[in-house]
Order: C-alpha cells, then structure tokens, then sequence
C-alpha cells in the first residue's frame, strides 16, 4: 500500500525544498518495505489551472486532471527532494508516488500548495504529535 507521509494535502514555502517520504507504504502481505521500488512522479497546476483538481468528500481519494499538470521530473527511491526552484508562489505541486514489488503496483497523489515564505508545520501520526515551528 502506498502511503505519502504528511497526508493527501500539504502547504509548503516557497523557498524550502520538498522533502518525499514513502517510509510508511507497507506490502500487505509481508507487514514491511522489503524489496518494493519506489517512484516518484511530480509536476505543477498552475494558479490559473487549479479549477482542475477535485477533493472527493467521501474518502481521502484525490482525483486530477493529468492534461494540466506540467511535468517536472522523476526519481527514485524510498525518500527523496524536490529543490524549492521547481515551483513558483501559488503553485500547486502534484506529487504521485508509484510502487511495485513483484506484479503489484499501488499508487497514491499528495497535492502540495507551494505559498510565500516558510510555513510552521504541525502534523500528527499514529496517534503522536510532532510539531515543528521555525520563524
């Protein structure tokens, strides 16, 4: 199961690079990560193209419309960064992690709002809380 740390939706700073984090995804039949390749697709949707991003209120299913991201690259790997310079203020960054292992894949969208500055982050996993606030 794929599974993006952070959730389905984050905001970020415009100047801090992207941190990709796929540690949680797990093969339901083993419990762990052992032997599953990790890839990670990611581009943008402009301001003026944001209309075409759809939250489905039932669920924590993510649907966007592929013809209007603009493509910004590739990698590999369990975790991974996207340099701040990729995006510009207001963008939205779309990030779709694929793993396979075997003849399985699984797949999961995190949708990323790139905003002015640096953003304080709180998050929450499992039950523990971890906060971290820089000015």
């Amino acid at each position: 199961m794929a599974v993006i740390y952070g959730g389905v939706e984050v905001i970020r700073g415009i100047t801090e690079n992207i941190s990709l984090n796929g540690s949680l995804s797990y093969d339901p039949e083993t419990g762990d990560n052992v032997g599953m390749n990790f890839t990670w697709n990611y581009g943008t949707i402009p301001r003026s193209n944001q209309s075409n991003i759809q939250f489905l209120k039932q669920g924590l299913f993510t649907h966007v419309n592929a013809s209007a991201i603009q493509n910004k690259g590739i990698s590999f790997g369990r975790t991974n960064s996207i340099n701040s310079n990729l995006t510009n203020e207001n963008d939205t960054l779309i990030i779709n992690l694929t793993i396979t292992k075997d003849y399985r894949t699984s797949s999961v969208i995190q949708v990323v709002h790139v905003v002015e500055g640096d953003q304080p982050r709180i998050c929450q996993r499992y039950g523990t809380s971890c906060f971290s606030i820089r000015f």
